[in-house]
């Protein structure tokens, strides 16, 4: 996918990247593609920012569907962009309840599950990073911004993931995993916890979610939202509001277009004019020479 064209002369609403490149040594210009404004005085401040983990900070949303398309073969269906939306984001039982529901298979969900949870876990190591995902954890937490997980992942399929991530996993702060809550996304369970991991009321936390379910969630639990899609289009979500004091305020192409100061978190220090060069800076020191021929003068 082109990380650009798809987005010019688009308002950030509509953006309908599916997926951003994997090789982030591109220039991204940041003032054209992502959104910019002030929050306004009347908004809670932000004290704390809660990330989903798959499709948001991991490739593994499309390991996921995949893995799903191979299994539902087998019972002679075609998996469809509706089942991956209803399914997107929910904790892999639920998530083959709605895959059985919207395809008609007959079967139990459960074996599906246990049909594809040995496929999966030889694969949870070697997912990778999403475009602008460490780039961003580590911004947030140099700037000692108070970071938090909701995933709908269980707990020892998390501790697979990051088994080969362990600079990623100090990033993550405190992890509420999807086994570890009555209900899973889109409930607001699983936000709530994670506010309550961190001391953080509600209002006080932004949500960045790729999933429906996650954004339905995060919403009813009273936070404000950023959504960047991952397999699931971006015309499937509410439209966003900057003036939205829960629910959807921002759709952004990748992580990498996310400017902080619009949440009046500290901005990142990487970019030059909008920019994130490809180099360091050229620093060029010297005698400076105006006119350089009649009248000319060294400074």
């Amino acid at each position: 996918a082109d990380a650009i064209g798809p987005f010019r002369g688009r308002r950030p609403a509509q953006f309908s990247l599916k997926h951003a490149p994997g090789d982030v040594n591109l220039r991204h210009h940041l003032e054209e593609h992502s959104i910019v404004f002030a929050m306004s005085d009347s908004m809670p401040p932000i004290k704390a920012v809660v990330f989903d983990l798959d499709g948001t900070i991991l490739d593994t949303e499309s390991l996921c569907v995949s893995v799903a398309r191979q299994v539902v073969k087998r019972y002679g269906k075609t998996l469809t962009a509706q089942a991956i939306k209803e399914a997107s984001g929910k904790r892999p039982l639920d998530a083959w309840r709605d895959v059985v529901k919207v395809l008609e298979i007959d079967v139990d969900p459960q074996v599906l599950l246990d049909e594809s949870e040995p496929m999966l876990s030889v694969q949870w190591e070697h997912a990778s990073l999403l475009p602008g995902a460490m780039r961003l954890l580590q911004h947030l937490a140099d700037a000692n911004v108070t970071l938090a997980v909701a995933t709908s992942t269980p707990r020892a399929t998390f501790d697979a993931k990051m088994r080969s991530k362990p600079q990623l996993r100090k990033l993550l702060g405190n992890v509420v995993c999807g086994d570890e809550v009555p209900q899973g996304k889109p409930a607001p369970d699983i936000f709530l916890a994670a506010a309550a991991a961190v001391g953080v009321a509600p209002e006080n936390c932004l949500v960045i979610e790729d999933a429906p379910s996650g954004v339905q969630g995060a919403s009813a639990a009273g936070m404000r939202v950023v959504v960047v899609p991952s397999i699931v289009d971006a015309t499937m979500y509410p439209q966003a509001d900057e003036n939205n004091k829960s629910g959807v305020v921002a759709i952004l192409p990748s992580l990498m277009a996310f400017r902080p100061e619009s949440f009046a978190l500290p901005p990142c220090a990487d970019t030059i004019v909008g920019v994130i060069p490809m180099d360091s800076p050229i620093c060029i020191r010297g005698t400076v020479v105006q006119g350089f021929g009649r009248g000319s003068r060294v400074s």
